[in-house]
Order: C-alpha cells, then sequence, then structure tokens
C-alpha cells in the first residue's frame, strides 16, 4: 500500500482556501442541521481536517471541535488558519485515522469528514467505522462524503483490492451505497446519497454523502 503521507504532506505545502463548491458546504450544514444546538452539544470531530476550513466553520457556528489529519503539514497551516479565529474552540491534531483513535469512548456528539475515509483497504475501513462507533456519543450524528463508484477515476491505476485503486501513487478506495451500508449495520442510515461535484479543481467527482446516527437506546457495542 503506498504511503500517503508524502503526498499530502506535499499538497498541503501550499496554502488552499476553503472548498467553494456548494455540495461541499450543503453537505456540511446538512449535518450541522442534524445536531443539537451548540449550548446543548457536546464536542464534535472532523477526520481528515486538512487546513481546517470546515473546522473553523462549524467552531463559528458555536461548537467544540476536535479535529484530525494525517498531515503535519496540514495541521500546521490549519493552525495558522487557527490564529485569526481567536474564539475558536478547535483543537487540531495530528492523527493516522488507520490507528485506534485517541479518545475515550463516547467522548462526541457529532463525528463529520469530507473525502477522508476513502483511503483505507476493507479490514481497515471496517476498523475506522469500529472506532468512529465506539468514540460517538448514543444518539450522535455521523456525517461522511467518500468518492463513489461512479467517480471518473473508478478502474484507473493499479488494483489493490475490490473497488480499491492506487493511481500515479494517490490510493482511492471507491463506494457503493451497499458498501457503505454495509459499514452501518449498527447504525440507524439517515441518507445514502449519490451526487456529483468537484472539490477544488476542475477535475469531476461521483461522491457519496452518508449521514447516519447511533442508535440512542444502545451503550458500546462489539462489533
Amino acid at each position: 500500500m503506498p504511503s500517503q503521507q508524502g503526498l499530502w504532506d506535499a499538497w498541503h505545502g501550499q496554502a488552499h482556501g476553503p472548498d467553494a463548491e456548494p455540495v461541499h458546504r450543503e453537505f456540511l450544514d446538512t449535518f450541522l442541521s442534524q445536531l443539537p444546538p451548540p449550548d446543548g452539544a457536546g464536542p464534535l470531530l472532523e477526520l481528515g481536517c486538512g487546513q481546517g476550513h470546515d473546522a473553523l466553520y462549524v467552531a463559528g457556528c458555536g461548537y467544540s471541535v476536535r479535529a484530525l489529519d494525517l498531515s503535519p503539514a496540514a495541521i500546521e497551516r490549519a493552525n495558522d488558519n487557527l490564529g485569526a479565529h481567536p474564539d475558536a474552540d478547535v483543537r487540531f491534531l495530528q492523527h493516522d485515522t488507520a490507528m485506534p483513535l485517541p479518545f475515550q469512548d463516547e467522548a462526541f456528539d457529532g463525528i463529520y469528514s469530507y473525502l477522508a475515509l476513502h483511503y483505507f483497504d476493507d479490514s481497515t475501513t471496517r476498523s475506522v467505522f469500529s472506532e468512529l462507533r465506539r468514540v460517538i456519543h448514543p444518539g450522535g450524528t455521523l456525517a461522511f462524503c467518500v468518492k463513489s463508484v461512479r467517480d471518473p477515476l473508478f478502474g484507473k491505476g493499479d488494483l489493490l483490492e475490490p473497488e480499491m485503486y492506487s493511481l500515479d501513487g494517490h490510493v482511492r478506495h471507491f463506494f457503493d451505497p451497499r458498501y457503505a451500508t454495509g459499514l452501518l449495520r449498527t447504525w440507524e442510515a439517515l441518507r445514502i446519497t449519490e451526487s456529483r461535484g468537484r472539490y477544488l479543481d476542475s477535475r469531476p467527482s461521483g461522491l457519496l454523502q452518508v449521514i447516519a446516527r447511533r442508535p440512542a437506546d444502545e451503550g458500546v457495542a462489539a462489533d
């Protein structure tokens, strides 16, 4: 499996502004609409925060956010951006999502990830989702967007395992609704939607947007 940290460190070597694609902001706002008001909510978690633009937007809505990214260069940029938001309750941390999350059980009321959960093989992906369930509070909302099998890059590059390819060193695991549903077998799936958009460039992307909730009447369950 090609290492992705160097690829992302290089990409984050330059500053990038917020993604202006409407589908991105609409998905983030949909996630926020599923949460209790900020004064009644616990902290939120973002996975794959990049340079911190989504985390800072969420914090600007009044929420407390913990945001993780694999790339130290991304975290450095995110902390630079945090300097312009002195009142934002955000903490940026460098962490590989493939590893156990550095948080206690049921620590978060919501988890959000935009184009950051489609880089792992099937076994690792299932471990990641088990960790997400562990750290979210019963009744908490999970929102994630990943590349779909309808993406123009699907099937291109070296096949690593079913639905997973490496193209020019960039690994992508493409999801379809059935696969997402399988990952969410211990969750309540609220919405699984296929859409199209772009991300910080002119290339089209096929996206799978998912919103789910950990059932409120359950404790931590072993997967």
